[in-house]
């Protein structure tokens, strides 16, 4: 009898547990899954360089995970467009024009280029931050003064060049 009476109190109880709310354990989650929604989505970011001729620009899509004037510069050395040390001071944007500021090592290799390298150096940096940050032109300064090499003096915007 008193084995019927705890099989009956077993039986009350899980019994009382299921009308209660209570569930099963969940389905264990996934962790590729949970990882794959816990990192952010990668953004595409054109970067444009020399041809092998040397001659006009090639456009690379790279994915990053986010886009930046550092992240920029990394792919542009990483496309051996700009020195190791080349690095942007400030970057400002009004309305649909940039305003960017190099440190030293832009303008050192800038002026190391014939009139050629320096015109494909300035022109995919240029085209590169102007497809990033969907602006019309970009002013280009060192250290807060005007850009020079020894061909050209850049105190103007400069704009995209196909």
């Amino acid at each position: 009898m008193k084995k019927l009476i705890l099989i009956f109190l077993c039986a009350m109880l899980l019994t009382g547990c299921a009308a209660s709310g209570a569930s099963a354990p969940s389905e264990p989650i996934n962790q590729t899954e949970a990882s794959n929604q816990a990192q952010p989505a990668a953004v595409t970011l054109a970067v444009y360089s020399s041809n092998e001729n040397a001659d006009g620009l090639v456009r690379a899509e790279v994915q990053v995970e986010q886009i930046n004037e550092t992240v920029i510069v990394e792919q542009l050395i990483e496309k051996d467009v700009l020195p190791q040390d080349a690095a942007v001071n400030s970057l400002t944007q009004n309305e649909k024009q940039l305003v960017i500021d190099f440190n030293t090592a832009f303008q050192t290799r800038l002026l190391s280029l014939g009139t050629a390298g320096e015109s494909l150096l300035i022109q995919s940096v240029v085209n590169t931050f102007l497809d990033a940050y969907g602006a019309e032109s970009v002013l280009l300064t060192v250290n807060g003064a005007v850009l020079e090499s020894g061909h050209a003096v850049y105190d103007f915007p400069l704009t995209f060049t196909e």
